[in-house]
């Protein structure tokens, strides 16, 4: 699963999960957002399940918009046009 990672002059970074609706993390750095975000990945996915509800398909288009709103969203806040994308491999079997 793809997130999109934002830093903050403070040392912040926040990262978000555009196939899987509201779902976040933040740390400081980019391995603690990432391993905090990886947990909230595997409780919304169980979250999910509960109430048979499915991640969005994760497609280019669905990373580019998320990627647009996150650095308007930096634009607006003063923050320089930089983020990255990683990947987050979580467990997604059922149980």
């Amino acid at each position: 699963m793809t997130a999109i990672l934002s830093a903050y002059p403070d040392g912040t970074v926040v990262a978000v999960v555009p196939a899987l609706p509201g779902c976040m993390g933040e740390g400081v750095g980019a391995e603690a957002a990432l391993a905090n975000t990886a947990e909230a990945v595997t409780a919304w996915l169980a979250e999910a399940r509960a109430v048979a509800r499915a991640p969005l398909e994760e497609t280019p288009e669905l990373i580019a918009e998320e990627l647009y709103q996150v650095l308007a969203d930096r634009e607006e806040d003063g923050l320089p046009p930089l983020v990255e994308t990683r990947q987050i491999e979580v467990d997604t079997a059922t149980d």
